[in-house]
């Protein structure tokens, strides 16, 4: 009557992930080689496994294309990778590409962060 879901009726969705407790009790590095974490935030995309990320900004903060990064040499994140390691960027494009399908992600094509008007 109240046009209100019952929440009975919902798709039930399983939450992915794994806790990082065990790496907030100790110092184990908690970015394993055969995990990958991938999100995506205000038309922002990323996906990480072991020492490589990808990412991809719309602009004005990017150029909306995929970048590459060694985490294990860059930190910073300032030397893209992605004309030197095509093949480490376009699995992890893949696995983001699975990630999305796999969570329901509507892929922005710009730039929706703070202070949009």
């Amino acid at each position: 009557l109240s046009g209100n879901i019952n929440p009975n009726q919902l798709d039930e969705r399983v939450m992915t992930g794994h806790s990082w407790l065990p790496y907030l009790d100790s110092r184990e590095w908690p970015h394993h080689t055969e995990r990958t974490l991938a999100w995506e935030l205000f038309g922002r995309a990323a996906v990480r496994q072991g020492h490589w990320k990808a990412m991809k900004q719309q602009p004005p903060a990017g150029s909306g294309q995929w970048q590459l990064f060694d985490l294990s040499r860059d930190p910073a994140e300032t030397n893209d990778q992605a004309e030197e390691q095509p093949q480490v960027l376009k699995r992890l494009i893949a696995l983001w590409e699975t990630y999305a399908r796999d969570n329901g992600v509507i892929v922005l094509d710009q730039d929706v962060g703070y202070g949009k008007r």
